[in-house]
């Protein structure tokens, strides 16, 4: 019985230690695993997944864009009325 129960050991001893010596290939070989499965749930999520067919979401509404223009068109002038105004430069250099 202690034969067997030695043989046993010796030998899981043996395969741990293979393992562990191609530790690096075994990880890369999970990981390789990992990705092909990861990109089937991702592919068959995909393919699940409802296409719209109208795509309204993307139309403009045109109040919103009209008061856009007229609120840039007002920042605009204001803007442009900055420039015709005289500032006190406080970085001038006095001679």
């Amino acid at each position: 019985m202690k034969i067997i129960i030695f043989k046993i050991k010796k030998g899981l001893i043996k395969t741990l230690k293979k393992i562990w010596q191609n530790v690096f290939l075994l990880l890369f070989l999970f990981l390789i695993l990992d990705l092909i499965i990861g990109v089937g749930f991702f592919l068959k999520y995909y393919s699940e997944q409802e296409k719209p067919e109208d795509y309204s979401i993307l139309r403009v509404n045109q109040d919103l864009l009209d008061n856009f223009s007229s609120e840039f068109q007002k920042r605009e002038e204001n803007f442009k009325n900055t420039e015709n105004k005289t500032y006190l430069d406080l970085f001038r250099a006095e001679f």
